[in-house]
């Protein structure tokens, strides 16, 4: 990919992903699907090591902020280890890619209705 194109994808997602208050993994995947830049599994662990550094990036921006966690985030991280083993597991051994599709499908709907039903009318 020519470095120009590539960053005019990455900067219209991030603008997007900005706009409407998502994260920008969820418009990553079906663009490298769509332009058959990699399978259906190796776009979903692409798009999860995306999501996984912004997640990272904007931990730490929040905490350089506030300097302070949520007493609650020892409840979280056991989930969200958890759910990235079992997803994991379920996308790469178990799910073929007509279900990983569907998962991606349920991901963009309910963004799209959030921002539709819930970010939109203010």
């Amino acid at each position: 990919m020519h470095l120009p194109y590539g960053l005019g994808i990455g900067g219209a997602i991030g603008l997007i992903s900005g706009l409407i208050g998502v994260g920008g993994g969820i418009f990553l995947s079906p663009i490298i699907i769509s332009a058959n830049w990699a399978s259906v599994k190796k776009a979903s662990g692409i798009s999860a090591m995306f999501i996984l550094c912004n997640s990272v990036a904007g931990l730490s921006g929040h905490l350089a902020g506030l300097n302070k966690i949520d007493h609650y985030i020892i409840y979280w991280i056991p989930a969200v280890v958890l759910g990235g083993f079992f997803g994991s597991h379920l996308g790469t051994v178990k799910f073929n890619n007509k279900i990983i599709i569907a998962c991606l499908f349920l991901v963009l709907l309910t963004a799209g209705l959030k921002f539709l039903l819930v970010d939109f009318p203010k």
